[in-house]
């Protein structure tokens, strides 16, 4: 084995690397999208319930506290630096699809990037 035989091959373990950690960005992505669509979910049902009804409210992972919905229709929403606003359900849905659209142009961004590091190390493969 040559040194531009070894070059190549540390090459592709580099390129190797770079991949893992681009999959698991992906994966990471992909379940912020999942998340994004629960919650859309959650609150197209929230906007089906009649004031006055009682529901279970997340504390944490398995802990809920009941609480009575005082108004189906607005929102308390964190818009960034710690300032929340009131949003109507609407609004609030906007929202997360706008959060969602983005997220989803970085997800293609990735599987993007993840194809050309595939292709390049096949590249290298064959020249191996």
């Amino acid at each position: 084995m040559d040194k531009t035989d070894t070059n190549r091959i540390m090459k592709l373990r580099e390129l190797a690397q770079h991949s893992k950690k681009m999959k698991q960005q992906l994966s990471e992505v992909e379940n912020q999208c999942q998340e994004i669509m629960m919650v859309d979910e959650s609150l197209k049902e929230y906007a089906k319930l009649e004031n006055g009804s009682e529901i279970l409210f997340p504390i944490s992972n398995g802990i809920f506290a009941k609480a009575k919905v005082d108004d189906n229709l607005k929102l308390i929403v964190n818009v960034g630096s710690g300032v929340a606003v009131e949003k109507s359900i609407g609004d609030s849905r906007e929202l997360l699809a706008k959060h969602l659209r983005e997220i989803m142009e970085l997800r293609d961004k990735i599987a993007a990037s993840i194809m050309k590091i595939q292709e390049k190390a096949r590249e290298i493969e064959e020249q191996v």
